[in-house]
């Protein structure tokens, strides 16, 4: 049986190729295979002298939406989310989720490490709130 296990954080690429054995003659092959079904597809190749492994397919990870954490503090609403230091941002807020219409609060944040938090006062109408990348 030949498992195959991929370091943390490393992902090949398509048509990527590992040679598993060379040898001076081969003969008989692996009975099992096995690997990372969850993040690459691979196929076995085998040759009088060695074992060939390739990446037929790469399986993208997929995509997180960052959660925001909302809490009332005193007299205000406390909004946080998960960013990238040094990356700016820019929260905004609209009366209602149908409208083109957003207003920017406060001007843009940059972040300085890896949780921002914004705190708006409480009014008396609802709002709806977002989080943009600040161009």
């Amino acid at each position: 049986m030949l498992s195959v296990d991929l370091l943390p954080g490393y992902t090949p690429t398509l048509n990527d190729a590992f040679t598993v054995l060379n040898a001076g003659t081969r003969t008989g092959v692996f009975n099992q295979f096995s690997y990372p079904s969850n993040v690459v597809s691979m196929q076995l190749s085998n040759s009088p002298t060695s074992v060939l492994l390739g990446v037929t397919n790469v399986i993208p990870p997929p995509e997180v939406t960052p959660t925001l954490s909302v809490q009332i503090q005193g007299g205000g609403l406390q909004i946080c989310w998960p960013t990238s230091s040094n990356v700016t941002y820019r929260v905004e807020f609209s009366l209602d989720l149908s409208s083109t219409n957003w207003t920017a609060l406060s001007g843009n944040i940059t972040a300085t490490n890896n949780t921002t938090c914004f705190t708006d006062s409480l009014g008396a109408s609802n709002r709806f709130f977002r989080v943009r990348l600040s161009p």
